[in-house]
């Protein structure tokens, strides 16, 4: 009878701790991009498990910048620069989302480096907001985080000096110089930390699978 029993209890048990077991489809960084994430709720939360899922490697809100085109002809025109405004103040947001303290200890350093990777894209769409919307061409020979537009990207700068009107320059500032002024900030920074990433899902139960909403 005792061993019925227990018999019963192991088999309500399993079903109960198999019942905690939930995947959920997760949009990534507003594409095409969803994560589909299996987890167990004792441990994870559908809240946390949504909010943490955006640090994701590839395609994640935080791993991609808000934005920050622009049309070149006219001038740009007034509406271009308010677009940019926007962006600005959506990546402003994400830097602040992104405060390591907001997240588990163990994923401090994701956080840190996709912050850090979000400051390096909000310096360069301001530098070129306000150039574009006061002329400050000193704003492109600024530094930041060891980075120096003047000496490494002198080529840029030098063409866009030489650029016979306002367009030219703006399709100038927004491709030779914000291309190498980012890919010299992202090489300084390195890496993702994908195996910090890992352990963090390891330990804590969580599978995610990349999909594409394409497939659907």
């Amino acid at each position: 009878m005792k061993a019925t029993k227990v018999i019963i209890g192991l088999i309500l048990f399993s079903a109960f701790a198999a019942a905690q077991q939930t995947t959920i489809r997760v949009p990534l960084g507003g594409g095409e991009a969803v994560a589909e994430i299996t987890f167990d709720q004792s441990r994870v939360s559908v809240t946390d498990a949504k909010r943490w899922i955006q640090l994701f490697p590839q395609e994640g809100t935080y791993n991609q910048a808000v934005g920050w085109s622009i049309n070149c002809h006219s001038g740009p025109a007034p509406s271009e620069i308010g677009h940019l405004k926007s962006d600005k103040e959506r990546n402003e947001r994400l830097v602040k989302d992104l405060d390591p303290s907001h997240y588990p200890e163990e994923l401090s350093q994701v956080a840190a480096y996709l912050r850090h990777l979000q400051s390096l894209w909000l310096w360069l769409g301001s530098q070129e907001l306000d150039f574009l919307a006061n002329g400050n061409g000193n704003a492109l020979e600024a530094t930041f985080d060891g980075v120096n537009p003047k000496h490494d990207c002198k080529e840029a700068i030098d063409k866009i000096a030489l650029a016979r009107n306002r367009e030219e320059a703006c399709e100038l500032v927004h491709h030779d110089w914000n291309n190498c002024v980012n890919s010299i900030g992202q090489k300084r920074l390195g890496a993702y930390p994908e195996a910090v990433w890992q352990k963090f899902l390891d330990d804590n139960g969580i599978r995610v699978r990349a999909l594409s909403t394409v497939d659907d």
